[in-house]
């Protein structure tokens, strides 16, 4: 059966106005600034193939965009988190929705989904570790989420920490990381892997 509708749907394709109510109708849903056909399954894939088309080369989704991409959070930031290794700096022309820094990544903490590339869970859950301030209930649910997401857990987080050359926060979030360790935060009993139906962990 030939499908009447594209995988993903904007303002080239269709109105804005249009898109919203067929979006009340039940017909699409939202994906971050697209829409999706009712019946498109919403995945990892899907957010991936949204965001792509605006990261300029060499750039890497992180952060809140790497946990919404992954299926850590329901919903896509306001402002997507982009990074690029120190060592290919430049001066990117990014519209306001984006957050842009340079830093240390090797590629060992680099996935890719689709053509989108983002930083690996692990990678994620320590980047959070040691730049959010405070570090909030929220902050450490959405460490624990993406952990477990991309198969793993919060002892190999810290392992991984110790491995890193002299980051800043590292302390910090070594510190952070045994504060989970220690919880009983209920997530670190729940099947997240179930956050995306029939697709596997990612494991890096």
């Amino acid at each position: 059966m030939t499908r009447l509708l594209p995988r993903l749907l904007n303002a080239d394709d269709l109105p804005v106005v249009e898109l919203r109510a067929a979006c009340i109708d039940g017909q699409v849903f939202a994906v971050d600034d697209w829409f999706a056909p009712i019946d498109e399954p919403d995945g990892r894939q899907l957010r991936a193939a949204t965001l792509a088309p605006l990261v300029p080369e060499r750039m890497i989704a992180e952060r809140s965009s790497a946990l919404w991409v992954f299926g850590a959070r329901a919903s896509a930031p306001f402002r997507h988190q982009l990074c690029i290794d120190i060592a290919n700096r430049t001066t990117p022309h990014l519209s306001p929705r984006f957050e842009f820094r340079e830093c240390r990544i090797e590629t060992a903490d680099i996935v890719q989904v689709g053509s989108l590339r983002l930083t690996s869970p692990l990678r994620t859950a320590i980047d959070l570790l040691r730049t959010c301030e405070p570090f909030g209930l929220a902050d450490a649910l959405d460490v624990l989420a993406v952990l477990r997401l991309g198969g793993s857990r919060v002892s190999d987080c810290r392992r991984r920490i110790r491995d890193l050359p002299r980051f800043p926060g590292l302390r910090r979030a070594l510190a952070r990381a045994a504060s989970l360790e220690q919880s009983e935060l209920p997530l670190l009993s729940m099947d997240l892997g179930a956050a995306f139906p029939g697709q596997p962990a990612l494991t890096r």
